[in-house]
């Protein structure tokens, strides 16, 4: 079996459990794709981003270190479950 298959394995796994979850009722959900493929029909859908420079800062508070923009490069371009902005877009401004 190839990567891609487990891949689509794994997505489709996750998909599930998190609509499990959501069927329990009224809920805010956090995931760069949960209004575009988790909950794709949901009325109330929010694309919130920051500028690479903050969230690079985020992400090393949280002890990770990685390249913002080939990470979104590849989160929108992934075959399975991209990442998509299909709705609102909100910029948060530096504190």
């Amino acid at each position: 079996m190839g990567a891609a298959v487990l891949e689509g394995v794994q997505i489709a796994v996750l998909v599930a459990r998190q609509q499990a979850i959501g069927a329990a009722g009224d809920m805010v959900m956090e995931g760069r794709d949960i209004g575009s493929v988790v909950f794709p029909e949901t009325p109330y859908k929010f694309y919130i981003d920051a500028s690479p420079d903050i969230r690079a800062q985020r992400r090393a508070t949280q002890g990770q270190r990685d390249e913002i923009s080939a990470r979104d490069r590849f989160d929108s371009s992934r075959k399975a479950s991209e990442a998509s902005a299909e709705s609102l877009k909100v910029t948060c401004p530096p504190r």
